[in-house]
């Protein structure tokens, strides 16, 4: 039997074989996806473009500009005018463009204090919003710069009223003590940044917590989306089989000495394992190019890749089993793939729909991926939702062998 099945499945490879287009679009579509995803919610800080126009010629202005330039979440380009600011913003060039006014440095040393305009597009108001608080973490060291400064100074006024009965220190003196002082202040300053008494450590949590770690999106989009698209392979599946019967290609087979359950098992083993190829290339992709993370058990991985690959296989039989015609494959085959997708959740993890999720693979494959490149465990990370991915591609392909017609 097993050399019958063997038979079977090296037509089943000579045939796609000869559609090289089909491998380009299995590889290339789901790709395209992950390189989006990947430049969208990859690693590192986000950068927001925006336009700079610098009013002021002091001390304190140079500051902001220096700091908003060094900033790695802000790519500033510099205008020559507030007029030029307006014009470009409101085209939609940039979200925003900040505006450090004529008399910044001067007013930092004010009680009011000075301030840093943003002007918006007002297309994009909510995600111009972000601008603000970009700017005040760049600037956070001038501000803390221009606090102390200004405490100092009232410091040093209030003393010396206090000391020669309300006539002040002599101006050169005044001076002096604000700039030694405020050097001295500076200095500590700068110390308690770089070595601050009070650090913020992360740590790793215990493993019984790390458990209930959330994914990022790309932790979670990749593996959904792979399923996702994957799963279209049983349409190509069920179209050849449709196909097989409707020529006679499948009656045919029939008069060889051969069982109907070996027939279909040398046809689903090709696209059994071009599913676990392809979720393997693409989660490989992502690991070398976005740096997702693979787990730490590869016969885990391989157990879960296997079953998804028995699911789509028992999937396609099925959708094979209940059409009559190539129409009914296309729109059937894609309906419940993307219901299932969405249901699911691996469509995105806000969309979904509880315990209706629990009748999906990709609810089960999802769970299986999330506890591999997530939280870091094996194979008893993987042993229920493989067992239940299992259990499914059984009822899949008994449902596909009984009610399949090969004449």
């Amino acid at each position: 039997m097993i050399a019958q099945i063997w038979s079977v499945t090296r037509k089943e490879f000579r045939i796609l074989a000869q559609q090289p287009s089909l491998f380009a679009v299995l590889l290339l579509v789901p790709f395209l996806f992950m390189w989006i995803m990947g430049s969208v919610f990859g690693g590192g800080s986000p950068t927001v473009a925006v336009f700079l126009v610098n009013e002021d010629d002091g001390a304190g202005s140079q500051q902001v500009v220096a700091a908003l330039n060094n900033a790695g979440t802000l790519e500033v380009t510099a205008l020559s005018s507030r007029a030029e600011a307006d014009k470009k913003v409101g085209k939609g060039e940039r979200m925003a463009a900040i505006i450090i006014p004529a008399d910044f440095s001067a007013a930092i040393q004010t009680k009011e204090g000075g301030k840093i305009e943003v002007m918006i597009d007002p297309a994009q108001s909510e995600k111009a919003k972000i601008v603000l608080g970009l700017t005040q973490q760049a600037i956070t060291r001038v501000i803390v710069d221009a606090e102390v400064s200004r405490g100092i100074k009232t410091a040093i006024n209030q003393s010396a009223s206090t000391l020669s009965s309300g006539g002040g220190f002599d101006p050169q003196i005044q001076k002096f003590l604000e700039t030694a002082i405020n050097s001295i202040v500076s200095v500590q300053v700068d110390a308690a940044l770089a070595d601050p008494l009070i650090n913020v450590e992360m740590k790793s949590a215990a493993e019984q917590d790390a458990s209930n770690r959330p994914p990022n999106l790309m932790e979670y989009l990749t593996p959904g989306y792979s399923l996702m698209f994957v799963f279209f392979l049983a349409e190509t599946l069920a179209g050849t089989l449709l196909a097989e019967r409707t020529t006679g290609t499948l009656r045919r087979l029939m008069a060889a000495p051969v069982p109907r359950a070996a027939i279909l098992l040398g046809k689903i083993i090709p696209y059994f394992l071009l599913t676990a190829a392809q979720l393997l290339i693409l989660l490989g992709v992502a690991h070398f190019i976005f740096g997702l993370s693979l787990g730490r058990s590869v016969p885990a991985m391989l157990l879960t890749v296997s079953a998804c690959g028995a699911v789509l296989s028992g999937f396609g039989i099925m959708i094979a089993a209940l059409v009559r015609s190539e129409g009914q494959i296309s729109g059937l085959t894609t309906l419940i793939i993307l219901l299932m997708a969405v249901v699911s959740g691996a469509m995105f993890p806000s969309i979904q729909i509880p315990l209706v999720q629990l009748a999906t693979p990709h609810y089960w494959a999802m769970m299986a991926f999330q506890n591999l490149i997530v939280r870091g465990q094996g194979l008893e990370g993987v042993a229920l939702p493989v067992g239940v991915l299992l259990a499914m591609a059984a009822i899949l392909f008994g449902i596909g062998l009984s009610r399949f017609k090969f004449e």
